[in-house]
């Protein structure tokens, strides 16, 4: 799903979502115009742009969050903790820019809701509303490792952020020339190697429910950038590379060297602070924007053998899909998750994440038929499209992006995926 916002397409089959929630749409409607034309991140033609704009109700909001004290653990910490890296491109940033919930979606009838959206009750319950979520973590469930600092962040409950935010700043990037990382924005000499969230992403209810299921409490490492195909991943000198300026409407750079430097430190910080670590684990979720692309399985696994070697033992890899409704991919599609079963059923260290976002894709009405339709229950197709649409921003300039309740149903299954991996139960 992600390359389509960045890239300026205009989904024409969102046109339900304006018949269907044209109140909502319309609510929305000044927000996402304010976007547009502040950031021009998602408007078309966006060359050059960052790719991770905020608008400025976000700014606002964000500023409003006090700072998580840093974590401090004592020297008689006994607890055991787990290093999950999680990659990929933007639904695991977490890109919803409404924050309107779509028609239908009703928090105050959970079980109701459950059954049109396929998230959990209990999720429904805990929406705020299309980009936060409470979650209900238990303390120091999950620690977010900040690398400007080098410390731990505690993960709070409703938290809707990862990397650095604030009115300049739109994520970290390794800078080469001073061979640091810093703050990256719009005017740095360097690209983003880790991008930023405006909304809770799935992270912080894999957190809560991974602790839940194992009694280790995560260590976070987050290295995701919005847009960025699958051979971005790559080390910048490997010749199947496939760099930024390949796309001006992307940015990026050191994404590989970035995750394992990110390794290298909070390793030292955990021995030096004396934390036991169970073991290290990612969870990838990426693929969208590489739909068509035949030889992704191959660079996947070469991806992920260096992340072995670097001493992650275990992953879940989220399966993916594209935009709703959009016209001649829904062959990319099916190719895609053939592809990404297949890397799952080949290695026996990768465990399915969750296919919540392929279980809920629906194609365009021409492709709608056989088992594209049968996975909605034959409905009539405008009625499985509103269903399909219960999961993503209401914006259909964005209506590419998951919204909050859909990523901690992600979060949730990925992390009762892995957990049963790690524990054998």
């Amino acid at each position: 799903m992600d390359g389509e916002v960045k890239k300026g397409r205009k989904d024409g089959s969102c046109r339900l979502i304006k018949t269907m929630a044209g109140v909502v749409f319309l609510c929305c409607f000044f927000c996402a115009v304010t976007f547009f034309a502040k950031e021009n991140v998602y408007a078309a033609g966006a060359a050059g742009s960052a790719g991770n704009g905020f608008v400025q109700t976000d700014l606002s909001r964000i500023a409003q969050i006090p700072d998580a004290p840093a974590f401090v653990p004592s020297s008689g910490d006994k607890n055991t903790y787990d290093i999950v890296l999680f990659w990929g491109q933007s639904n695991m940033l977490g890109l919803t820019i409404a924050d309107a919930l779509p028609a239908g979606f009703n928090v105050s009838d959970p079980k109701g809701t459950s059954l049109l959206s396929g998230v959990d009750p209990d999720i429904v319950s805990e929406t705020v509303n299309a980009r936060t979520a409470a979650v209900k973590m238990p303390e120091n469930a999950g620690l977010y490792y900040d690398i400007l600092t080098d410390s731990l962040i505690p993960i709070r409950s409703s938290q809707f952020w990862m990397g650095k935010v604030d009115a300049q700043h739109r994520g970290i990037g390794y800078n080469p020339v001073t061979q640091q990382f810093e703050a990256y924005g719009s005017t740095s000499a360097f690209e983003p190697s880790m991008g930023a969230s405006v909304q809770t992403n799935l992270i912080p209810e894999f957190c809560r429910r991974y602790y839940e299921k194992t009694g280790h409490r995560v260590i976070v490492l987050f290295a995701a950038v919005g847009g960025v195909g699958i051979r971005g991943f790559l080390p910048m000198t490997d010749p199947q590379y496939v760099s930024s300026a390949s796309d001006a409407k992307l940015s990026y750079s050191f994404i590989n060297e970035s995750i394992l430097m990110l390794l290298a430190k909070v390793n030292a910080y955990t021995q030096s602070h004396g934390m036991k670590i169970g073991g290290r684990y990612w969870v990838s979720f990426q693929g969208e924007t590489d739909i068509g692309f035949a030889g992704y399985k191959d660079v996947y696994e070469r991806i992920v053998s260096e992340w072995r070697a670097a001493g992650f033992t275990k992953g879940a890899l989220i399966e993916t899909s594209y935009t709703n409704g959009r016209a001649g991919v829904c062959a990319g599609v099916e190719q895609m998750h053939a592809m990404q079963e297949q890397i799952i059923a080949e290695n026996p260290d990768i465990v399915l994440g969750s296919d919540f976002d392929y279980r809920r894709y629906i194609p365009d009405p021409a492709s709608y038929v056989g088992a594209e339709a049968a996975k909605w229950g034959n409905l009539p197709y405008a009625q499985a499209y509103v269903r399909a649409a219960m999961n993503v921003d209401v914006l259909p300039e964005n209506c590419t992006h998951l919204n909050t309740p859909s990523l901690c149903q992600i979060g949730r299954e990925s992390a009762d995926h892995l957990a049963a991996a790690v524990t054998g139960r």
